[in-house]
């Protein structure tokens, strides 16, 4: 077996595949990370860099092209070049540039297929028409398998962790399954232009996402809005926040709630008052915007206010209640220490208890942190929870440490109001589902897509100018010998009853060979190909055939001579094959669902559940203003974020012109 250098043996373009990395931090559209959050997640860019540089050969792997030294590092530079473009966020879905990269791939692929091909299991081994298979199993946050898959290779990948196996098929295995497909709900059916316009991919898909995702949130809204309400400016509050004189008379949404656990202090004297156990009082450390909670001691209790500006004793108000590493608190009205013992006590006794501290709202340009107000604070405990998870946690406190708060089981973890809501949208997934799967059942979602006639089905061509007409008939008459030794195994039918016609005008471009039956083409490249600006136009020629439905295979001059026999069986192959199979129709055919290899309405209706049962999936985590799956696939004129907080993220989803 002949192994040569790889790129990524050699050299890689580091600076700009770390800056392309370290980028994709700021971008939230479009982003795996925006699906569901995974610890470790491989940057997109680096995972592409990657697999294109341990595919592709080195310059200095092909002694016979690159003789000299200078010469081989020419070749390396301009495939760094298509690396620096490769990994640039906005080329994630640029055709040309991916295409661009494949093709690279693919030579370096059949190059090694060449030099193996006295292997003793070449046929298996070195099939010079199928690029071998990339297999991850353990792929986690799936950025390999991923872009593996965008760069042309069939990907397999696998977990232990079923939420990463979730993951992986929402990336890999759901948008290729439903591809090409045109929404099926009811607004987007009812526009005139949808038969017009082409859906590529899975915009179908993201599109019902958004639609039966504002669906849920409408609803929501409608059954729990009550247990989030806005917050009104009043005169008395801006008396002493001069910040909130502005917004007196308004109404603003609320986006965070914080919460501290509490505990009766261990002092006699204050035996009966619930002292709060926080780790912190400030809401806000950045320069110039500094915000903190001020407790404020009263003759029998506290309270808390909620200050702007920065604060005398930033060491304090940092530490909160909190003495030391671990559950070792003070106590807020006496400063007597509060040791773990007693706040394990008093939780798994059931008298741990909770103290709204403050309420971050919305302003025109930022946050508006408020103090909290009994009315608040009311509303948060009114909610009844119908139900909430009963499976207990772990037990050992070494590694994790809720069950020595008294929190047993995973439905502990969450207030009244976050398993409402949970339950709520939950309940909202599998009613959306529903809805779905009874309009798809309604449309059939059979419209015809350009590009996706079936087979036999003629691809109708546009007028062809006149003079494309007359450079295709002098072309039949000037045939390169390639051309014409091709041609007298295609010509009258010769394969396998497909009739081929050579110098085949199609719009702007004529075709070496042409096959109109099965929409292939079939285009002979000279060395003059092998050039950046005729690489280019070759990758830009093709990816406009495609749009066509018109599928390309491109071979070498010299394959003719040196691999007739392998050229011609490639050939052989595409004319027997369906690129795009047609699934039936999401009305039609057996209706089996997802996880059994369905294609129809509860296929479908699974499918798109995946991706709302991930933004229902977010509201577990608690962090401030991220958005959500929800968030990305709605309209571009409006933004719709997961407004949550720390121990009481529920936030509604509300809607912000923009």
């Amino acid at each position: 077996m002949n192994n040569k250098k790889k790129l990524i043996e050699v050299a890689l373009p580091l600076d700009a595949i770390n800056k392309a990395s370290a980028r994709e931090k700021s971008i939230r559209h479009g982003h795996p990370s925006t699906l569901h959050l995974w610890w470790a997640r491989r940057p997109l860019a680096a995972a592409r860099a990657v697999i294109f540089s341990q595919m592709v050969d080195d310059p200095s792997a092909h002694p016979d092209l690159f003789p000299t030294e200078k010469k081989q590092e020419k070749e390396r530079q301009r495939l760094f070049r298509i690396i620096e473009d490769l990994v640039l966020w906005e080329n994630t879905t640029n055709e040309t540039v991916l295409q661009q990269a494949r093709d690279e791939i693919w030579q370096s692929w059949r190059y090694t297929c060449a030099e193996n091909a006295d292997h003793p299991r070449a046929k298996e081994l070195f099939d010079r028409f199928k690029l071998p298979a990339f297999h991850d199993p353990f792929a986690g946050g799936g950025a390999l398998p991923l872009e593996a898959q965008r760069l042309g290779l069939e990907s397999y990948a696998s977990d232990l962790n079923p939420v990463a196996v979730l993951i992986n098929k929402a990336m890999i295995e759901i948008p290729p399954k439903f591809a090409g497909k045109p929404p099926v709900n009811p607004e987007a059916r009812g526009d005139k232009e949808l038969f017009k316009k082409t859906w590529k991919g899975a915009q179908g898909l993201a599109e019902d996402v958004r639609y039966y995702g504002k669906w849920m949130r409408d609803e929501a809204e409608k059954r729990i809005g009550h247990l989030y309400p806005k917050i009104e400016i009043t005169a008395a509050m801006a008396e002493e926040r001069p910040d909130l004189k502005k917004y007196v008379g308004k109404k603003l949404t609320v986006i965070a709630w914080f919460w501290a656990r509490t505990v009766k202090s261990p002092n006699p004297a204050f035996a009966n008052v619930d002292v709060p156990l926080a780790s912190t009082f400030m809401l806000s450390t950045k320069a110039g915007k500094e915000a903190y909670v001020e407790p404020v001691i009263e003759e029998s209790g506290y309270r808390f206010t909620v200050k702007i500006g920065k604060p005398a004793d930033v060491d304090a108000l940092k530490n909160g209640t909190k003495l030391a590493r671990g559950a070792n608190f003070r106590c807020l009205m006496s400063g007597t220490p509060i040791a773990s013992d007693h706040i394990y006590s008093e939780a798994n006794a059931g008298r741990m208890g909770a103290r709204l501290m403050a309420i971050v709202a919305e302003g025109d340009r930022g946050r508006v942190y408020l103090a909290p107000t009994s009315a608040m604070e009311a509303i948060a405990l009114m909610a009844a929870p119908t139900w909430k998870p009963e499976v207990a946690m772990p037990g050992n406190p070494r590694w994790f440490s809720p069950p020595l708060y008294g929190l047993k089981s995973f439905g502990d973890l969450f207030t009244p109001r976050q398993l409402v809501a949970l339950a709520t949208f939950s309940d909202l997934v599998n009613e959306a589902c529903e809805r779905l799967k009874h309009d798809a059942l309604a449309t059939g979602n059979s419209s015809p897509q350009r590009g996706e006639v079936g087979r036999g089905e003629l691809w109708q061509p546009t007028p062809v100018p006149a003079a494309l007409l007359q450079s295709a008939r002098e072309l039949r008459k000037t045939m390169t010998d390639a051309e014409q030794l091709l041609w007298q195994s295609l010509r009258g039918k010769q394969l396998d009853g497909f009739k081929f016609r050579k110098q085949h005008p199609v719009d702007r471009y004529i075709l070496d060979f042409f096959c109109n039956s099965e929409k292939l083409a079939i285009e002979l490249d000279s060395g003059q190909h092998n050039t950046e600006d005729a690489g280019a136009s070759d990758v830009e020629r093709t990816a406009y055939l495609e749009e066509l439905g018109i599928r390309v295979l491109r071979f070498w001059n010299h394959e003719v001579f040196t691999n007739f026999d392998g050229m011609m069986t490639e050939i052989w192959n595409a004319l027997h094959e369906n690129p795009h199979p047609d699934p039936p129709p999401l009305g039609e055919g057996e209706d089996l669902p997802l996880a059994s290899g369905g294609t129809g309405a509860t296929a479908y209706a699974d499918a798109v559940g995946v991706y709302l049962a991930f933004a229902v999936s977010r509201l577990t985590l608690g962090s401030m203003f991220f958005t959500s799956i929800l968030g990305q696939c709605l309209p571009e004129n409006s933004k719709y974020l997961w407004e949550t907080g720390n121990t009481d993220g529920m936030g509604l989803l509300r809607r912000q012109s923009v």
